[in-house]
């Protein structure tokens, strides 16, 4: 199944200049793990909840005078709306990355995959495949 089918949540993005609070604030304004790190749409980086709290827990800087850019993930593992779903599952796998953004064909921000949005999909397969399986087989005349 192509990315570009999958039907992507909200996409919360932020530019690197943006303090930290501004996006601790955000994810938790749009309950989201993820902030997308943009330029002009233009993937820049990622920062996750679990960024901010490693931030957060090993001290250091204000968090309204710290720019998200400085703890961002730079240069993140990115996919395409053409992308295959299994391969880019083996991709996050192999990098250990649990959000991945989707870019259009023009590179621009088209939402975010995590490993969360694949298992509510793989179970929903799961289900219907169940369901098939479950139900009964008619009798031959």
């Amino acid at each position: 199944m192509k990315l570009e089918k999958l039907a992507f949540g909200l996409v919360v993005k932020a530019e690197p200049h943006h303090s930290i609070r501004k996006v601790a604030g955000l994810m938790s304004a749009r309950n989201v793990g993820s902030v997308v790190i943009t330029a002009r749409n233009k993937v820049l980086g990622i920062v996750t909840d679990r960024d901010i709290a490693g931030w957060v827990a090993g001290g250091g800087k204000s968090a309204d005078s710290t720019h998200i850019g400085e703890i961002m993930t730079k240069f993140p593992l990115v996919a395409s709306v053409d992308d295959e779903l299994e391969p880019t599952l083996d991709k996050m796998a192999k990098k250990g990355v649990h959000r991945i953004p989707i870019i259009t064909r023009k590179g621009d921000v088209a939402g975010v995959l995590s490993t969360d949005d694949a298992l509510v999909l793989v179970s929903r397969y799961l289900a219907d495949i169940a369901a098939i399986v479950e139900k009964p087989r008619g009798k031959k005349k």
